[in-house]
Protein backbone atom coordinates (compact mmCIF):
# COMPACT_ATOMS: atom_id res chain seq x y z
CA UNK A 1 0.00 0.00 0.00
CA UNK A 2 1.73 2.97 -0.91
CA UNK A 3 1.30 6.58 1.34
CA UNK A 4 0.94 9.26 -0.46
CA UNK A 5 1.20 12.85 1.51
CA UNK A 6 0.39 15.86 0.04
CA UNK A 7 -2.91 17.32 -1.74
CA UNK A 8 -4.17 16.41 -4.82
CA UNK A 9 -4.58 19.15 -7.33
CA UNK A 10 -8.41 18.93 -7.25
CA UNK A 11 -7.72 20.23 -3.24
CA UNK A 12 -5.27 22.77 -4.68
CA UNK A 13 -7.82 24.30 -7.22
CA UNK A 14 -10.71 24.30 -4.86
CA UNK A 15 -8.37 26.23 -2.28
CA UNK A 16 -7.14 29.12 -4.46
CA UNK A 17 -10.84 29.12 -5.81
CA UNK A 18 -12.22 29.74 -1.77
CA UNK A 19 -9.37 32.64 -1.48
CA UNK A 20 -10.14 34.12 -4.48
CA UNK A 21 -14.11 34.13 -3.96
CA UNK A 22 -13.31 35.68 -0.56
CA UNK A 23 -10.71 38.74 -1.93
CA UNK A 24 -13.22 39.31 -3.90
CA UNK A 25 -15.40 40.13 -1.28
CA UNK A 26 -13.21 42.09 1.10
CA UNK A 27 -11.19 43.71 -1.40
CA UNK A 28 -13.92 46.62 -2.09
CA UNK A 29 -15.35 46.50 1.76
CA UNK A 30 -11.61 47.90 2.32
CA UNK A 31 -11.24 50.03 -0.29
CA UNK A 32 -14.62 51.69 1.06
CA UNK A 33 -12.85 51.67 4.99
CA UNK A 34 -9.78 53.25 3.75
CA UNK A 35 -11.97 56.33 1.59
CA UNK A 36 -14.16 56.47 4.61
CA UNK A 37 -10.87 56.61 6.88
CA UNK A 38 -9.19 59.65 4.25
CA UNK A 39 -12.47 61.60 4.03
CA UNK A 40 -12.43 61.50 8.11
CA UNK A 41 -8.51 62.69 7.62
CA UNK A 42 -10.21 65.55 5.40
CA UNK A 43 -13.07 66.34 7.68
CA UNK A 44 -10.77 66.81 10.80
CA UNK A 45 -8.69 68.71 9.20
CA UNK A 46 -11.18 70.79 7.01
CA UNK A 47 -12.62 71.84 10.73
CA UNK A 48 -9.43 72.37 12.69
CA UNK A 49 -8.51 75.32 9.82
CA UNK A 50 -11.85 76.33 10.06
CA UNK A 51 -11.60 76.89 14.30
CA UNK A 52 -8.29 78.60 13.72
CA UNK A 53 -9.76 81.02 11.10
CA UNK A 54 -12.11 81.69 13.93
CA UNK A 55 -9.35 82.34 16.28
CA UNK A 56 -7.76 84.42 13.76
CA UNK A 57 -10.78 86.48 12.90
CA UNK A 58 -11.65 87.04 16.54
CA UNK A 59 -7.74 88.18 17.09
CA UNK A 60 -7.32 90.26 14.22
CA UNK A 61 -10.71 91.10 12.92
CA UNK A 62 -9.64 89.59 9.28
CA UNK A 63 -9.68 86.07 8.18
CA UNK A 64 -5.98 84.65 7.16
CA UNK A 65 -5.41 84.51 3.48
CA UNK A 66 -2.43 82.14 4.08
CA UNK A 67 -2.11 78.77 5.88
CA UNK A 68 1.20 80.15 7.78
CA UNK A 69 -0.91 82.84 9.73
CA UNK A 70 -2.85 80.46 11.36
CA UNK A 71 -1.92 78.84 14.75
CA UNK A 72 -2.02 75.37 12.95
CA UNK A 73 0.16 73.02 11.43
CA UNK A 74 -1.53 71.06 8.32
CA UNK A 75 0.28 68.21 7.34
CA UNK A 76 -1.14 67.50 3.44
CA UNK A 77 -0.61 64.01 2.31
CA UNK A 78 -1.04 62.24 -1.13
CA UNK A 79 -4.12 61.43 -0.55
CA UNK A 80 -5.65 64.69 1.29
CA UNK A 81 -4.86 68.44 0.46
CA UNK A 82 -6.06 71.02 2.47
CA UNK A 83 -5.63 75.47 1.85
CA UNK A 84 -6.73 78.81 2.60
CA UNK A 85 -8.78 80.11 -0.37
CA UNK A 86 -10.59 82.72 -1.97
CA UNK A 87 -8.55 85.27 -0.02
CA UNK A 88 -8.81 83.97 3.24
CA UNK A 89 -12.77 83.55 3.07
CA UNK A 90 -12.84 79.49 2.76
CA UNK A 91 -11.30 76.49 3.66
CA UNK A 92 -10.86 73.96 0.88
CA UNK A 93 -9.66 70.31 1.30
CA UNK A 94 -9.00 67.84 -1.77
CA UNK A 95 -9.82 63.79 -1.36
CA UNK A 96 -7.33 62.32 -4.09
CA UNK A 97 -7.41 58.64 -5.21
CA UNK A 98 -5.01 57.46 -7.42
CA UNK A 99 -3.75 61.31 -8.42
CA UNK A 100 -7.41 62.22 -8.76
CA UNK A 101 -9.69 64.32 -7.03
CA UNK A 102 -12.78 62.23 -5.82
CA UNK A 103 -14.68 64.62 -3.50
CA UNK A 104 -13.65 68.08 -1.96
CA UNK A 105 -15.08 69.68 0.92
CA UNK A 106 -15.52 73.76 1.27
CA UNK A 107 -16.17 75.34 4.43
CA UNK A 108 -16.85 79.28 3.87
CA UNK A 109 -15.69 81.45 7.09
CA UNK A 110 -17.93 84.23 6.82
CA UNK A 111 -21.31 82.44 5.99
CA UNK A 112 -20.69 79.24 7.74
CA UNK A 113 -21.63 77.14 4.64
CA UNK A 114 -19.91 73.39 4.18
CA UNK A 115 -19.80 72.03 0.56
CA UNK A 116 -18.88 68.57 -0.22
CA UNK A 117 -18.84 68.01 -4.05
CA UNK A 118 -17.78 64.49 -5.87
CA UNK A 119 -16.29 64.39 -9.62
CA UNK A 120 -17.82 62.97 -12.70
CA UNK A 121 -13.69 61.92 -13.59
CA UNK A 122 -14.21 59.16 -10.84
CA UNK A 123 -17.70 57.89 -11.49
CA UNK A 124 -18.87 59.96 -8.29
CA UNK A 125 -17.04 57.72 -5.67
CA UNK A 126 -16.95 60.13 -2.69
CA UNK A 127 -20.65 60.66 -3.42
CA UNK A 128 -21.96 58.19 -0.45
CA UNK A 129 -19.19 59.75 1.63
CA UNK A 130 -20.71 63.20 1.13
CA UNK A 131 -24.25 62.26 1.10
CA UNK A 132 -23.89 61.04 4.33
CA UNK A 133 -21.59 63.88 5.80
CA UNK A 134 -23.66 66.57 4.55
CA UNK A 135 -26.71 64.48 6.23
CA UNK A 136 -28.74 64.78 2.77
CA UNK A 137 -29.22 62.98 -0.77
CA UNK A 138 -30.44 66.49 -2.70
CA UNK A 139 -27.27 67.36 -4.92
CA UNK A 140 -26.85 69.92 -7.90
CA UNK A 141 -24.37 70.11 -10.48
CA UNK A 142 -21.47 72.20 -9.93
CA UNK A 143 -18.95 73.54 -7.81
CA UNK A 144 -17.54 76.50 -9.17
CA UNK A 145 -15.37 74.39 -11.24
CA UNK A 146 -14.89 73.64 -14.86
CA UNK A 147 -15.11 69.88 -14.29
CA UNK A 148 -18.65 68.32 -13.92
CA UNK A 149 -19.62 67.34 -10.04
CA UNK A 150 -22.49 66.71 -8.04
CA UNK A 151 -22.70 68.93 -4.78
CA UNK A 152 -24.10 68.50 -1.23
CA UNK A 153 -24.77 71.67 1.02
CA UNK A 154 -24.88 70.66 4.92
CA UNK A 155 -28.26 71.41 6.09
Amino acid sequence: MKNNSGFTLIEVLVVVLIIGILTSIALPQYQKAVMRSRFAQMNITNNAIVKAQQVYYDTFNKYATTMDELDISIQNTPNVVCEANDGGNLSLCFLFLNGKKVAALQTGFSSKATICCTYAGTNYIGDSLCRTEMNTTDWYNGCGSSSPCHCHQKQ
